[in-house]
């Protein structure tokens, strides 16, 4: 996208006179719709969180430790809730194949079971990073007096819910809805990654089976690797999307860490502090799991109401 630069105080524009090389508000505007609706719909998005931009590589690992560091200005607990996530990702999309399944099933379709677990872990992890809030890593937030790029993404935050952008400007009604938007074309990219990673796999360590043990006979049907891909493209574009805008906008940071931020600061005993703490992490712990229960359950019907989960 185009950057567009504000003017520094004291520039070229007068108090009356407009500005002949300034910003002006229509041209402002029609950058931010002409920039947007083009990520949109042409996926410009890209990968921008790995630093790809304008089809060159910026620098993948640089570009992804900013973004950590921004996430974790929003959110202190952000590493740990990190950790927490690909962990959770395993243990309730395997909860989730023997709650659909039944136990006795889960052996004899761990063709099924093995893939999903392996798309579960970096689909759902990348859900999480994509829309977390984010913010400045300076305290001060955005300095005052100092030439900026303003373009149409600063103006879009991570999080549709997030209180304030990276300058420390509340973002539009335009804005919030971009941040919905606007991850898509990466979400879906990334599951068809994940899900060609994680069939893809499966299927070759099936391959590697029959080889091996050619009197074994599988009771499930080979998976078609690019229906599954675009099938989870599609769910995490939508479903995984939806589930963590909320989940980090509103659930977490208001009737999680705020109350309980509230009430360390009244308790005024150290251990009551630390108790309190401690709680705070079961709660979070729990609502992820039931989160991440909720994913995988939805995403085992949709393979197996689409038809690509069968049985011989």
């Amino acid at each position: 996208a185009n950057l567009v630069h504000a003017p520094k105080s004291g520039g070229a524009c007068g108090g009356s006179g407009g500005c002949g090389h300034g910003l002006h508000s229509n041209s402002l505007t029609e950058e931010w719709e002409d920039g947007a609706s083009g990520a949109i719909l042409g996926g410009m998005d890209g990968m921008d969180s790995l630093g790809l931009r304008g089809g060159a590589i910026a620098n993948p690992i640089a570009s992804i430790q900013t973004g950590f560091r921004q996430r974790t200005a929003a959110d202190p607990n952000f590493l740990g809730k990190s950790i927490l996530e690909m962990v959770l990702a395993a243990s309730t999309q395997y909860a989730a194949e023997v709650a659909k399944r039944g136990r006795s099933r889960v052996l004899p379709e761990i063709d099924f079971v093995f893939a999903g677990i392996l798309t579960a872990v970096c689909g759902k992890y990348y859900s999480m990073w994509r829309v977390a809030r984010t913010a400045s890593e300076s305290e001060g937030g955005d300095s005052s007096g100092t030439s900026s790029a303003v373009g149409w993404r600063d103006r879009a935050p991570t999080n549709s819910f997030q209180p304030l952008l990276l300058d420390g400007t509340v973002p539009t009604f335009e804005g919030r809805c971009l941040a919905f938007l606007l991850p898509m074309p990466s979400l879906f990219r990334a599951g068809v990654i994940a899900s060609t990673v994680g069939y893809g796999l499966t299927s070759v360590l099936i391959r590697i089976r029959t080889a091996v043990l050619p009197s074994y006979v599988s009771p499930t049907r080979p998976v078609s690797v690019p229906l599954a891909a675009v099938y989870t493209g599609a769910f995490m574009a939508l479903v995984s999307n939806i589930r963590y805008q909320l989940l980090q906008g509103i659930v977490e940071p208001y009737f999680i860490d705020e109350p309980f931020d509230k009430l360390s600061e009244i308790g005024k005993r150290q251990w009551a502090a630390a108790l309190t703490g401690k709680l705070k992490y079961v709660v979070i712990f729990l609502v992820r799991l039931a989160n991440g229960l909720l994913g995988s359950y939805i995403a085992i019907s949709g393979m197996k109401a689409f038809g690509l989960q069968k049985l011989k």
